[in-house]
């Protein structure tokens, strides 16, 4: 997650993902910020940006699909 990441005051927060951990408040979370890491909040920034851009949306199940064009039967 990113707060303000283009203000001075910005925080990034890196989220790891264990191999076999599905408690969230059990992943290791890194809080980074301009001052106390600058290298990898820069470079964490950046991922962010290659994902957002990656990203592609997820298509509508075919009754929302239906909904969404007017056709309501």
């Amino acid at each position: 997650m990113a707060f303000n990441p283009l203000q001075r005051d910005g925080i990034i927060i890196v989220e790891i993902h264990g191999v076999s951990n599905t408690s969230t408040s059990g992943r290791m979370h890194l809080e980074l910020t301009r001052k106390n890491a600058p290298q990898w909040y820069l470079y964490w920034l950046e991922q962010f940006d290659v994902i957002w851009h990656a990203a592609k949306p997820l298509p509508l199940p075919p009754a929302e699909s239906a909904l969404e064009s007017g056709d309501r039967h």
